[in-house]
């Protein structure tokens, strides 16, 4: 709408979301209730074997957690690496109903694995995620970015073909992704979230990967690889 405005500003804000820069660059009328991504477009980028990859030697890691109370709410973990500008998912985990404080454990020791000995995860978990992590030597840093923020983030690298996701069991983290609504406020502010009755505790938790790989450098490990 602005003609002052240059277009390589309009179209780099298209690339990261599309929706979004249609509504604020070119008055397009949006809907209150969106989907959040094309589930075919995420197929796309879905490997199709293996569901793990295993730890290499010289490759950067970095991992991301989505805690859980308990209850019905899964409590995922998700540990990846970058390939230039590639975004590859090598380990994706959930832990339904079990005690948090044994999942933090069994986590803690993949973690290892993988010589992470840092894990980011958000807010809402409370201190004591960070308290049980670090009683495992794995220290716990909170997400600088809420929810939404964390699949806007995804959503350009999505967007880009710059991730590849692991195969789930049932397409479960498709499913996921495919349940995701963008809800649009009074003010224009999107909220991105699942729908009610629904879950997204893999594809925050994968999201959340992306999100701090794109924003940071991964710390490496060159040493010879021990089991754990």
């Amino acid at each position: 709408m602005n003609p002052l405005l240059p277009e390589r500003v309009v179209q780099q804000a298209k690339d990261r979301d599309f929706a979004s820069a249609m509504a604020e660059y070119e008055a397009e009328f949006r809907n209150d209730i969106e989907a959040f991504i094309d589930a075919e477009q995420l197929a796309r980028l879905t490997r199709s074997e293996p569901t793990q990859l295993p730890f290499m030697s010289g490759t950067r890691y970095k991992a991301f957690v989505d805690p859980a109370g308990g209850g019905a709410d899964g409590f995922s973990l998700c540990i990846g690496h970058k390939e230039n500008q590639l975004v590859v998912v090598d380990l994706l985990a959930e832990k339904i109903r079990i005690p948090p404080a044994i999942v933090v454990e069994k986590y803690a020791a993949i973690l290892k694995r993988y010589f992470i000995h840092e894990v980011t995860g958000d807010r809402y978990a409370g201190q004591w995620v960070e308290q049980e992590f670090m009683r495992h030597g794995i220290k716990y840093k909170f997400s600088e970015q809420n929810r939404t923020q964390i699949y806007q983030d995804f959503l350009a690298v999505a967007n880009s073909g710059g991730i590849e996701l692991p195969p789930t069991p049932r397409d479960k983290l498709l499913t996921q992704f495919n349940y995701l609504e963008r809800r649009t406020t009074r003010s224009g502010r999107d909220i991105i979230d699942h729908a009610p009755g629904t879950h997204d505790d893999l594809a925050n938790a994968v999201a959340g990967l992306c999100s701090i790989s794109t924003q940071s450098q991964f710390v490496i490990y060159t040493g010879i690889h021990s089991a754990c």
